[in-house]
């Protein structure tokens, strides 16, 4: 009995030992069948001696076999991280004892996986431990690269006190709620529905199960599942793809720092508004694809970007820009509070019947400027729209202004229609509108407010179109001519465009005609006969009030070709049309974009 106490005292002692003194992987080994048999020695120190010889004659082992059994027993445990493969089990009990040969190896699994992807990980130690995930019916081992920190505008968070980001199928992933909640970040993270709506200063981002995630053009990658959840020591995090969550948030730029251990972030304080909606099952229908509102503090804009051929309707009231999209849909309605803009306080989108419908609400008062084109709308906030003059010269029955008569029947816009029969002049007044109109509109499109002298049928003296446009306020007016030489009753060879401003009045008209130019000089051949100064009326800026006015030479109706391709050609309207507003947008600082 006395030898049966001695034993289970030395081995009571080496159980200590193994329990004060770790491994080298950093986890203490102990051996369970030790653990039990130094348990029940102690058990017998009160029992009875026939009781104890028993007992010594049943502990009787083979040492050269108590050896084996703890070899077998400590391989169990892995070698790598010190992990117990037997606690490392997911909830559907499949088995983690398959070997790994590199970072992600997928494993077979029997078992229905759920359709958002889940990883779960036992150990406490977050840069070293071992995540095993699943996506679809795949079981995968990740061991791989850990993002520690997040870096917002110079703040730094260490996620490595939660769950660092990892990547999963290429793709950076960051613990939502951990992340955007934050006192760092200092957002909010929602449930709505069957996702989550993530949300910080005015800018909100949703997230569903098994939903596509926006794809990510930089070196942060793109998915197609963009909420994964994660368990870690019986905590569930539920995962993001890093860079659409920082771009929808109004991050200005996205980037890794030099050792990949920490994402930057950067936010332009002048962005207010991003929302972006899923047109992936539309394709072929009108559309809204995403809405935004940003600015620098001094000026502010919206842009909303949708897919088909739209022309908006606009009404802006004193306190709201409303806008209404015919044959359009956007694929939820929402009605969004706008914190940190200086013009723009909220915006409601919803759709009202088959229209998407806009509302703004601005400071009282605040005056815009509307434009669309290139598959978008603009508002443009705190701008007064500027004011043109496009005059179209000469009323449709004002004598000589026409060209010889034409030995071939002529159709504008290749219609079949004849609109000037063989034997018949060309009227100046036919082209100068339809050069015109196209002029006119396109200054609308890109914001301007437009005056149209001289588009009817009558002819309205020099003198009265002066006062009209002097009346209206325009900054700048352009009149619109085709020119002619010799007696006009014979074509001759005098041919090309030419732009004219005041010789002794014309302010800053110089420049204008000279921008003018240079962008028809881009459009059809012809010869460019440049920009030049001669004292006309409808280039005087005193009689008109205007900083700047040009006169517009098309082309010659005394030229037989110049009168066939040009003059008789809707085509050419809409080309020089497009051509003079161009001018005009680049001489007022205004981008141009085409319709």
């Amino acid at each position: 009995m006395r030898k049966l106490q001695k034993r289970g005292k030395i081995l009571a002692i080496a159980l200590m030992i193994a329990l004060v003194f770790p491994t080298k992987t950093g986890q203490t080994c102990v051996n369970a069948s030790a653990l039990d048999e130094a348990n029940a020695l102690q058990q017998n120190d009160g029992l009875d001696e026939t009781k104890n010889e028993k007992d010594e004659q049943n502990t009787c082992v083979d040492e050269t076999q108590g050896e084996n059994e703890k070899e077998e027993q400590n391989n169990i445990v892995d070698d790598t991280k010190g992990e117990n493969v037997k606690e490392e089990q997911n909830d559907s009990g499949v088995d983690t004892q398959n070997s790994e040969t590199s970072g992600q190896q997928v494993e077979n699994t029997q078992d229905q996986v759920p359709a958002t992807a889940v990883v779960e990980t036992e150990n406490t130690d977050l840069e070293t431990d071992t995540i095993y995930y699943y996506i679809d019916d795949k079981r995968i081992r990740y061991d791989g690269y850990r993002m520690k920190a997040i870096s917002f505008n110079g703040k730094e968070l260490n996620l490595c006190d939660t769950m660092p980001g990892i990547i999963i199928e290429g793709v950076m992933m960051i613990p939502l709620y951990e992340t955007v909640e934050s006192d760092v970040i200092g957002g909010s993270v929602v449930v709505s529905g069957s996702g989550m709506i993530a949300s910080r200063a005015g800018y909100s981002v949703y997230y569903e199960e098994g939903c596509q995630a926006i794809k990510d053009e930089n070196s942060l990658g793109a998915m197609d599942v963009n909420l994964v959840k994660i368990r870690q020591n019986q905590k569930d995090f539920f995962m993001v793809p890093a860079y659409e969550l920082f771009s929808e948030l109004g991050a200005d730029k996205i980037e890794l720092s030099d050792d990949a251990a920490t994402l930057i972030i950067t936010k332009n304080t002048g962005k207010f508004l991003n929302l972006k909606f899923d047109l992936s099952g539309d394709t072929n229908k009108k559309g809204v694809s995403d809405i935004k509102i940003w600015g620098d503090g001094k000026k502010e804009a919206m842009k909303v970007s949708y897919s088909g051929y739209v022309k908006p309707q606009f009404t802006v009231t004193k306190s709201y820009v409303k806008v209404n999209l015919k044959g359009t849909l956007i694929t939820r309605e929402f009605q969004e509070k706008i914190v940190d803009s200086k013009y723009a306080q909220n915006i409601s989108v919803k759709n009202v019947g088959n229209n998407v419908q806009i509302a703004v609400k601005k400071k009282n008062g605040l005056s815009v400027v509307t434009q669309y084109g290139d598959g978008a709308l603009r508002v443009l906030f705190n701008m007064k729209p500027i004011k043109v003059a496009v005059d179209c010269g000469h009323g449709a029955n004002t004598p000589g202004k026409r060209t010889p008569k034409m030995p071939c029947n002529i159709d504008f816009d290749g219609d079949g229609k004849i609109d000037v029969k063989k034997g018949v002049s060309i009227r100046e007044h036919q082209a100068n509108v339809g050069v015109g109109k196209v002029l006119a509109n396109e200054l609308e499109r890109m914001g301007f407010k437009v005056y149209r002298s001289a588009f009817g049928a009558k002819d309205i003296s020099l003198s009265a179109r002066q006062r009209n446009i002097k009346r209206f306020g325009a900054k700048y007016s352009i009149s619109v001519h085709f020119n002619a030489v010799g007696s006009g009753r014979t074509f001759n060879k005098a041919q090309g465009f030419e732009v004219f401003s005041h010789s002794s009045k014309a302010r800053d008209s110089a420049k204008l005609a000279s921008i003018v130019d240079k962008e028809m000089a881009k459009g059809t051949k012809q010869i460019n006969r440049g920009a030049k100064k001669m004292p006309l009326a409808m280039c005087n800026t005193y009689a008109m009030g205007t900083k700047a006015s040009i006169l517009v030479e098309c082309a010659f109706m005394t030229n037989l070709h110049e009168a066939k391709t040009m003059m008789g050609n809707s085509k050419y309207w809409k080309e020089t049309g497009k051509e003079i507003a161009k001018g005009v947008c680049s001489y007022s600082g205004i981008s141009y974009f085409d319709e």
